[in-house]
């Protein structure tokens, strides 16, 4: 058997070193000042953007993932962020434009910039990888390495954000679910 553990680490470090870190900072900007964050995704991105979601909470933002029954009604100022690799997800494109209707911003991680998604976004944080839909130069199936480094990237901002608004592992996790 073949442990890849070390290709797997080095793609995902040529894609750190490829990222536009002022597209992740105006990212940051824009979850700062949106009054409600609604995250959303597909399949394998959208249970990353869910553990997204999840640290977002604990730092003290009003979140909610789409689709959720307790997800209240949305306003001008909040915010819609997706996670869609290939950027053309039907439903994906459906929330989109309902959250554009309603005068949300909305901010889109994906591997294409000229998708549909894109064109309805406001933030367009490209992934430089291959999507389930395209073909790259990654020994992974599909959209694996993007899936892979939205994690790392929501950490990487997670992270920032803990420095920007003074918050510790001790501030976050008395916002932790206490009913497990």
């Amino acid at each position: 058997m073949n442990i890849n553990g070390s290709k797997i680490l080095s793609e995902l470090t040529e894609v750190n070193n490829q990222l536009n870190t002022s597209d992740i900072y105006k990212l940051i900007d824009l979850i700062d000042i949106s009054n409600h964050i609604y995250l959303t995704g597909a399949g394998r991105s959208g249970l990353m953007i869910r553990s997204f979601a999840n640290r977002l909470l604990h730092l003290g933002y009003n979140i909610s993932v789409v689709g959720e029954i307790s997800s209240p009604h949305t306003h001008p100022g909040d915010l819609l962020l997706i996670s869609s690799g290939s950027g053309e997800t039907k439903s994906l494109i459906s929330q989109a434009e309902i959250a554009k209707q309603n005068g949300l911003k909305v901010a889109l991680i994906t591997t294409s910039s000229i998708s549909s998604l894109a064109k309805l976004a406001d933030i367009v944080l490209l992934i430089p990888v291959q999507s389930k839909d395209t073909n790259g130069e990654t020994i992974q199936p599909m959209g694996t390495l993007f899936e892979q480094y939205t994690l790392i990237l929501y950490d990487s901002i997670v992270l920032n954000i803990m420095g920007l608004k003074n918050q510790t592992n001790e501030t976050m996790k008395a916002r932790h679910a206490n009913l497990e």
